[in-house]
């Protein structure tokens, strides 16, 4: 049995000789990759080991010390401060995933998720559960902050949005590894300062700048009614009407054309607030994986927003359908006074993070 070291710091296996020639073989390992067998401590190049020397041979230009579950053919890794982050060619990347994606199933995500509740519940509710008492105790402190000192609050909002990102990007994580059978303690929620928190914060910035573009149709639109009620106020007025009847009927014609217009702009700022709404839900639902991406598999924020869209896209219903029933569960654990969403959030957690499972690091499409 043999264990392998990948470039993201991480261990796989361990896994028997041919399992790692297949991997060799897909191109997810070559001769330079670190290996040890399981019983021993000292780490091998892949070539130090006689058994692999005919697969290697066999196999040329692969990348070198990859995770089995993905693949970085000619990937360009930046190294940062923060760790290693990869980027590969973002359609090239997005086409291998999805080539073994298996089917997403709404009723295997929930019921992988039952069972892995059952098996280790008491951890899953407490990474969720402390997460959750941050951002209320932070919240709490804010409205403390706010009524201490005026604009206190401003300043901990703008710096508790990225500490949140990163979080949520810690209980991603945990919940990933749960989901593998990776024993983690619940300090890996804050596995994300370590891991990558730049690229989490950059990618809450994007999202909340694509959600900030798509309410400007709203916001426009609401100015707009509101001047229309004031004008209608104002035409309700008996002294305007008997102004009215002093004005040229030519001026009068010419206000005609301007209402005229005005509900042309009326019904363009209509079309163009559904449109943003129904971009942003699909950006957003398509988006969906771009945290576990980055936690998962170290990519760059921009390149796991394309990755996650592309694949995504593939099965973009079958996702949907998952949301919505992750949603009516959390809906009927609220209405158990609350406290059903003690066990409805988790689950909907570990769903999730199945459905990651299945589309990114699936080894077949079955």
């Amino acid at each position: 049995m043999f264990v392998i070291l990948a470039l993201d710091g991480n261990e796989y296996g361990p896994v028997d000789a041919e399992r790692l020639k297949g991997w060799v073989v897909a191109r997810r390992a070559d001769a330079r990759t670190q290996a040890r067998r399981s019983n021993e401590t000292e780490w091998h190049t892949l070539g130090d080991f006689a058994e692999f020397g005919e697969v290697l041979a066999s196999v040329a230009g692969a990348p070198s010390g990859l995770p089995p579950r993905f693949v970085y053919a000619g990937t360009p890794v930046v190294e940062r401060a923060q760790g290693t982050i990869f980027v590969p060619d973002e359609g090239a990347f997005a086409d291998e995933l999805a080539s073994r994606s298996r089917r997403l199933s709404v009723r295997s995500c929930i019921g992988r998720a039952r069972t892995l509740c059952r098996n280790c519940f008491g951890s899953l509710l407490g990474a969720y559960l402390l997460l959750f008492g941050f951002i209320i105790a932070a919240g709490i402190s804010l409205a403390v902050l706010e009524a201490a000192q005026e604009g206190a609050s401003s300043i901990g909002s703008f710096v508790l949005t990225p500490v949140i990102a990163i979080l949520q990007g810690g209980l991603i994580y945990f919940y990933i590894n749960r989901a593998r059978g990776v024993p983690l303690d619940m300090g890996a929620v804050f596995s994300g300062f370590k891991r990558l928190p730049l690229q989490l914060i950059l990618l809450s910035l994007v999202r909340n700048l694509f959600s900030l573009i798509a309410s400007i149709p709203l916001i426009a639109l609401s100015f707009f009614v509101g001047r229309a009620l004031s004008a209608t106020e104002i035409l309700a007025n008996p002294r305007f009407k008997e102004e009215m009847e002093k004005i040229p009927p030519q001026f009068l014609e010419f206000i005609g054309s301007l209402e005229t217009l005005s509900w042309v702009t009326f019904a363009v700022l209509y079309a163009l607030l559904l449109l943003s709404f129904f971009g942003l839900f699909w950006l957003t639902l398509s988006w969906s994986f771009a945290e576990y991406l980055i936690m998962d598999k170290r990519l760059h924020f921009w390149t796991a927003m394309g990755v996650s869209r592309r694949v995504v896209g593939r099965q973009f219903w079958k996702l949907l359908l998952l949301l919505i029933a992750a949603m009516l569960l959390n809906m009927l654990g609220a209405l158990c006074l609350l406290v059903g969403l003690f066990y409805t959030v988790p689950l909907t957690l570990a769903a999730l993070a199945y459905a990651y499972e299945d589309l990114f690091c699936g080894e077949n499409q079955g």
